[in-house]
Formats: C-alpha cells, structure tokens, sequence
C-alpha cells in the first residue's frame, strides 16, 4: 500500500476521534435548559461568560468549579473580607452589590449592574444567583427582569443533602453547559455511606445550633443538617413537632441525651469558631467528656460541594469502625470540570498516533 495512503487513512482515523471528542464536549447548537431551586427553568443558547453571586455557598461552588475568572461581583457574604475563608482569597478584589436580604440595598443593586452591561463588564444574558433570601430576591430577580436580564437563578432553602448536588450541577451547567464531576463526587460519597451503613442499627446523633441572640437550639427534622445525619446512617434525636428548623434551648440538649449517652452532638460552626468545643463541653455538659462532639465546619452545613466533607466526617464519627483509615471517595482526583483535561490529553493523543503512523509508514 502507498505509504502516503496509510499515512492519510490513520490521521483521518484519529482526528475524527478527536474531533468526536470535540463534539461529546460541545455545548449543542440548540443550547440547553437550567432549573433553578424555585422550579423555574431557563434557556440558554450558550453558558454565560459572567456570573453575579449572592450567598457565600453558591461563591464557593463557582470557585470550587474553577471558575472564579466568570465572577463579576458577589454580596456582602459572598466575598472574601467576610468569612475570609482561604479558598475565596483569588476573589477578594472583586466588588460587592451588598446584601440581598432586605429591599433597601435594591435600587442601589439593580443600578449597578444595569451600570456595568452598559459599561460592557456582563451582559443581560449573563446568569445572576440568589440563594437564602427568596422573598426580596423574588422582588430584585422581578425588577431586573424588568430591566432586560434574562438568567436570574434561585435557591432558598435546601434541606436535603442530595438537593445540593442537584444545585451544583445547575450551576455548572449555567457557567460551563456542562456537569460537573464535583456533584458526581457527591453523590458518591452519599452511595458508599449508604452501602456502608445499610443494615446496621441506626446510631444517634444531635445538630446543636447557636447564635449569640438566640443561644442554643436542637436542629429538627426538615433541616440540612439533619438530613446529613440520616444521609450519614444515623438517626436524629431531635424529631420533634415544634415549628421551624430549629427549636428549645441548653436544657433541650440534656434532656434529649438523658436517654441515649451515646449520642453524638454536631456543634454549629459559629460557636466552635468563636468559642470551642471545650467552653460547651463544660458550660453545657457540665464537664462530661464521655460524650462525643464534632465541631461543625461552615462548609459542612451549607450548599455547596464542601457538605461531602461534612457527610463524610459524620459517618466517620458515628460508625469509626467503618470509617477509620478510610478516605472519602473521589472523582478524577480534585472533583472538577476536567474538559479542558481530555482536550489536551485528547490532542497529546493525536499528535502521538499521527507520529506513530507516520514510523510504520515509513516501515512499509
């Protein structure tokens, strides 16, 4: 056979391939469709090329995506200055809209971003993020509607931990067109706990909310939290019908562990970080240290790709047996967007074979 022959057939055979893999990536001429937390589902012809966020979670999801590049500014407690959370550091430059949770920062947020498509900075068709606070967000994504902004998306209040995976492939999709290996992550993570633990006695655990207004509450059915606790194999101990997410007091702790010693106490995040786990030890439990207490991290209770870390910690402590030594199952390594990976092993590949092709030719 004609070495130029050869040589053409296996080039053309490894770059369709490749250009195969090309279109497997590629967003699709018909664009696609996002669902947001509230139901509501949006078109996008492409994904956007900025994003304006509010909630210090969903700001952590996009960087944890590796797309704080797309960012072009964030609330009050999306930024770095608030929690200063170290991940967050790469964006603290990026400008504030302020807070979203009540309607006097409204005028100020809907006239700056108006500002900034006129100033070039974003587009109406960019995509815009509200979580928590739905009833003024629900007013604001009303208003910049009016104004001609397209993608405006919602997440209020999540309470299962799976719904949180199911918001991060929203976002992924909203900034990228595509998923995201991080919500696959997830809800691995969620499988092999769940396999784990399958058959075995429930053990017991407590979330112990706190605030420095409101002192300390026993999270109830219906809360993240909670849900993380169940996702987890275990079983909440503070059921209960009273309304809201959380309800009683110090008093409600002891009461609920009078009957099961054993149980494990997930302490909120803010009270661990400005008290420790020894000032509730003592102030609360009286100096008992039998009972077992895991300090919350922020991100573990929150929405965002960080809560696998808390799911994971969870079972770890309430079935050690099982978790000990264990690492947490992961995806492609870090978790995120691996595109731009396969297109550059994707092309390595190419030049590799198209090298190859041309050594046996020149055997022929």
């Amino acid at each position: 056979m004609n070495k130029q022959v050869v040589i053409a057939v296996m080039i053309l055979f490894v770059t369709t391939g490749f250009a195969g893999l090309l279109a497997e990536s590629s967003d699709g001429a018909g664009g696609f469709d996002v669902t947001d937390g509230t139901g509501r589902t949006f078109h996008y012809d492409r994904p956007s090329d900025h994003v304006i966020l509010a909630g210090f979670a969903v700001t952590l999801t996009v960087v944890d995506l590796g797309l704080a590049y797309k960012i072009v500014a964030t609330d009050t407690y999306g930024g770095y200055s608030y929690y200063k959370d170290p991940k967050l550091e790469m964006i603290r430059d990026v400008p504030s809209i302020g807070s979203i949770g009540s309607s006097a920062n409204n005028s100020f947020l809907i006239a700056q971003l108006v500002q900034w498509v006129e100033e070039g900075r974003m587009s109406l068709d960019d995509t815009v993020i509200f979580t928590t606070y739905v009833t003024n967000g629900t007013v604001l994504r009303d208003a910049l509607e009016k104004e001609g902004f397209t993608h405006i998306l919602m997440w209020g209040s999540i309470t299962e931990y799976g719904k949180i995976a199911d918001m991060v492939d929203s976002v992924s999709m909203a900034l990228t067109g595509k998923i995201s290996t991080l919500a696959e992550e997830m809800r691995l993570v969620e499988k092999e706990v769940a396999e784990k633990t399958a058959g075995l006695e429930k053990r017991k655990a407590i979330f112990v909310w706190w605030s420095a207004t409101a002192g300390f509450k026993v999270g109830k059915t219906g809360s993240l939290a909670v849900s993380m606790i169940e996702a987890a194999g275990g079983e909440s101990l503070g059921k209960s019908n009273a309304s809201g997410g959380t309800y009683g007091d110090a008093n409600t702790i002891i009461q609920l562990l009078d009957n099961d010693r054993d149980a494990l106490i997930l302490l909120d995040s803010s009270y661990c970080k400005e008290h420790g786990i020894d000032k509730f030890r003592t102030d609360v439990l009286a100096g008992d240290k039998d009972i077992n207490i895991l300090g919350m991290e922020q991100t573990w209770n929150n929405y965002c790709p960080e809560s696998m870390d808390g799911l994971w910690a969870i079972a770890g402590e309430l079935y050690p047996e099982l978790f000990d030594g264990v690492d947490r199952p992961k995806v492609y390594g870090d978790g995120q967007n691996n595109t731009m990976t396969y297109l550059a092993l994707g092309a390595a590949a190419v030049i590799a074979i198209i090298a190859l092709a041309v050594y046996f030719a020149r055997k022929l």
